[in-house]
Formats: structure tokens, sequence, C-alpha cells
């Protein structure tokens, strides 16, 4: 990601359990067998089905720790009708 100019967040809807659990399990190949096509805006990767896809240009990216904070200014956006998918003290939650 350090390299992209532009990241995608993907809100699952509430059905998609079974691809929150396939990234969280699999850093390397994530998307094999999960139906996705390119952003309007850089070709980020939106997944079918979401509840909401928002399309970011990287504006600042933060080292801390271990990890890399990365701020980005959205740039378009799909937004879909339904329950969004939460994942809260270790597991799945519903609104």
């Amino acid at each position: 990601m350090r390299t992209a100019s532009h990241f995608a967040v993907n809100v699952l809807h509430a059905d998609q359990i079974e691809i929150s659990n396939r990234f969280a399990q699999f850093p390397e190949g994530r998307f094999e067998g999960v139906e996705w096509c390119e952003g309007t805006v850089a070709g980020t990767p939106l997944i079918a089905g979401s509840l909401a896809a928002i399309e970011c240009a990287v504006r600042t990216v933060i080292d801390q720790g271990d990890h890399a904070i990365f701020v980005g200014e959205a740039e378009d956006a799909v937004i879909g009708e339904g329950r969004p998918l939460l994942y809260f003290r270790s597991r799945y939650e519903v609104l």
C-alpha cells in the first residue's frame, strides 16, 4: 500500500461474513474467489455486494509502532441499502 496513490474502503453487508473471515485469515491471495470490480477513480478493488465502497486518495501516511495509518480523501463513494457487517469484542454483531 505504501506505493499506492489510492485505496478503497469496503463496508461489508451483514451477509458477507465469509468474505470478512477470508480477509482476516489469508493475507496473500485474499481476493481469490471474491467477486470485485475496479473503482472508477483509480481502479481500486471494490467488493461486489458491499454495503458501501469509498475510493480515497492517499494524503498522509503516519508510522506508529509496527503499523502504518493511511489518511485518505474520499473521491467517490457508492452506498447501498441494508445492514453493515460489524465485528466487536471478538464477534459479529448486528445493529
